[in-house]
């Protein structure tokens, strides 16, 4: 090997005579370090989860794809408000605790239908099997109704004022970063096509999914119970 070629490589490439290719013998060929020959794994767990996701939620036999997906978030979504309002009357609970969370929960699926009718989002247009939107509704949306059982049946302990007063304030701000996020990217992508890198996609790649980690932080937090929490996760 020549010393001045050695001298020169970088650090990370391994460079050897070649004796077959090349127009002299002896001319240096760079080959790849190790760590870049061997072949990547494929994500298999990634694969068949989304498998089971697009199966799951949009393809469960039988029958044909023939409603929206948007159908069963926007009745769950629409519906916590008159399902927080029946709990407090079952239970007989008018308590601070659950006024507030009945305001902040109830609220949020109001927001979520004024921004599915003002600004839709395309991929919630997809065609699904009957099936599968009882599916989304079994083993996704259903579940966060879960803190409103728990808070207002008394499972969960009363929640003192100054956790209500965090979650809310968690909840404010959620809203308001979906909104906006939600708001720039509708109208952005109605333009202009293309990935978005001004406003707040300037500061985080996904701030509408921030805002809705933002929202239901501030109704665990004002849920004293393992469970809201166990969701989050």
């Amino acid at each position: 090997i020549n010393s001045r070629a050695t001298a020169a490589a970088p650090s990370d490439v391994l460079t050897v005579p070649s004796c077959t290719t090349g127009p002299r013998h002896g001319q240096h060929t760079t080959m790849p370090p190790k760590k870049m020959r061997e072949k990547v794994p494929p994500a298999t767990f990634f694969k068949l989860q989304d498998r089971l996701n697009t199966f799951l939620g949009y393809d469960f036999p039988p029958g044909p794809k023939c409603m929206k997906m948007y159908l069963s978030i926007n009745l769950q979504k629409g519906g916590t408000l008159p399902f927080c309002l029946f709990l407090m009357y079952y239970f007989d609970n008018y308590s601070m605790s659950a006024w507030l969370y009945t305001a902040a929960h109830g609220s949020y699926g109001l927001c979520w239908l004024l921004k599915h009718f003002a600004m839709p989002d395309p991929k919630w247009e997809a065609d699904t099997t009957v099936l599968a939107q009882v599916n989304i509704l079994a083993l996704i949306l259903l579940p966060y109704w879960l803190a409103a059982y728990l808070l207002i049946s008394g499972k969960a302990p009363e929640p003192p004022i100054e956790t209500c007063f965090i979650g809310l304030m968690l909840y404010i701000m959620g809203v308001v970063i979906m909104m906006t996020a939600d708001a720039q990217k509708h109208f952005t992508l109605k333009y202009k096509k293309g990935l978005i890198t001004t406003g707040m996609f300037a500061l985080i790649r996904h701030p509408n999914y921030l805002g809705e980690m933002m929202i239901y932080g501030g109704f665990a937090t004002m849920v004293p119970h393992w469970i809201p929490k166990a969701m989050l996760a």
